[in-house]
């Protein structure tokens, strides 16, 4: 069995996506498959590959009773103590799925599974999202339910582990509303992505976020819905960019943060938009292929063409 999910970006309603925004996402080219064999032993054995096939993590599960209890002792040795708590949440979810669908691991045999990362762990496109939807995919029960037991978020990661074109993406509660957006712009060969260089713990924005009134929130949101919709429609560059910089404005104002443009670009010609959590991961860049020297100038290695990245 073979089970394989999208990475994932997203473009407008960061943050705010939390709270209700209609929230514009692109599914990756690049994302993460599960392959599942049947083994003899009574015993579940997975192991982790990261985009240069290394293996990152490899862990041994045997039956205790009714439950999956991870062999800390196994992996060419000791666990290294960095993988500890992936190791622990993976031995949580995996019981967590058999207790919402025990056939799966039911049948007296045990299990070979193999993940497969096709980007760097850092870049921030879903290696936790993908592994989430396939996991799910794999035990057939609901994915939204597996990430509120571990990662938690907004779900429009798990949304674009699902579909092979831009979506709109909105949550409500438990209900979630998920439909195509007609996003191609024309202008695409002067839209490029370059990965921060690291990871961004969103925690403190998210904390600061919570703390605004729910009549800001509300405002916001309805100024970044209006934006989204705009952007999907747009098929002018400097349109497109003036849109950018309205929804940076936005956020930078909800976070109490600058806007990355103006932190650490303010002298780039183009429009530069935060992804995702803001500080880490990629960030958009408007401007021509030449324009992109500028960021390799600043170190900047990972720089991507929107056609080489987004489905």
């Amino acid at each position: 069995m073979k089970y394989y999910s999208n990475g994932k970006l997203l473009l407008t309603g960061e943050y705010l996506v939390l709270e209700g925004a209609t929230a514009l996402a692109l599914p990756t080219k690049f994302g993460q498959s599960l392959r599942v064999t049947p083994a003899p032993q009574r015993e579940l054995e997975w192991v982790s590959f990261d985009h240069k096939n290394r293996h990152w993590l490899q862990v041994l599960f045997d039956w205790k009773g009714d439950r999956l209890e991870l062999q800390r002792d196994y992996v060419f040795g000791r666990l290294p103590k960095r993988e500890e708590p992936t190791a622990a949440r993976l031995e949580h979810l995996l019981n967590y799925a058999h207790q919402k669908n025990p056939k799966v691991l039911s049948n007296g045999h045990g299990f070979e599974v193999l993940a497969y990362l096709e980007f760097p762990r850092n870049w921030g496109l879903g290696s936790s999202s993908t592994f989430i939807n396939n996991l799910a995919s794999w035990f057939e029960i609901d994915p939204y339910d597996l990430l509120e037991q571990s990662f938690g978020g907004s779900g429009y990661d798990i949304a674009c582990a699902q579909y092979n074109y831009p979506i709109l993406y909105k949550r409500e509660g438990d209900k979630r509303t998920v439909v195509p957006a007609a996003f191609n712009p024309e202008f695409k060969d002067e839209i490029f992505l370059i990965h921060q260089n690291k990871k961004q713990d969103s925690r403190q924005a998210i904390a600061h976020f919570r703390k605004q009134s729910p009549q800001r929130i509300a405002s916001a949101i309805e100024e970044v819905d209006q934006i989204t919709r705009e952007m999907i429609a747009c098929d002018d560059l400097k349109e497109f960019e003036l849109l950018v910089h309205a929804h940076e404005t936005v956020m930078s104002g909800i976070l109490n943060l600058p806007t990355i443009k103006s932190e650490r670009f303010p002298d780039y010609p183009g429009a530069i938009k935060s992804l995702g959590a803001w500080g880490g991961d990629f960030m958009l860049v408007t401007g021509f292929p030449e324009l992109m020297q500028y960021f390799v100038d600043k170190g900047y290695r990972t720089i991507l063409p929107y056609e080489d990245l987004i489905l």
